[in-house]
């Protein structure tokens, strides 16, 4: 329940400096599924996870290091294809703009 509390806290949080939460490249991570009385990751997933877009989750096991880089890795990748993303945004070339072209003059015309 502390979890769940926490992420509604940082979603709130978010929300007062009006921020998505789906805005920002994470992941979740079930900690401590070696221990017994825990929570159930299908609790979890629908307590954390029930939303619009769905994030990658693991179970972890932090002293046997089961999924630690694995999920370290996943967020990497987003964060990559997050800021991936935004500098080729920033590096697409511009539309050309037309320069005006004044109009030939006519034979004779005074200038």
């Amino acid at each position: 329940e502390e979890n769940v509390e926490s992420f509604k806290n940082l979603e709130d949080n978010l929300a007062k400096q009006n921020i998505s939460i789906d805005e920002i490249p994470y992941v979740l991570q079930y900690n401590k599924r070696d221990l017994e009385n825990i929570a159930p990751v299908n609790y979890l997933e629908y307590v954390l996870n029930n939303r619009k877009k769905r994030v990658q989750s693991f179970e972890v096991v932090s002293s046997t290091g089961q999924n630690v880089f694995a999920s370290l890795n996943a967020v990497s990748q987003i964060l990559l294809h997050k800021f991936s993303r935004q500098s080729d945004m920033k590096t697409a070339a511009p539309a050309p703009v037309a320069i005006p072209v004044e109009p030939p003059m006519a034979k004779g015309a005074a200038v």
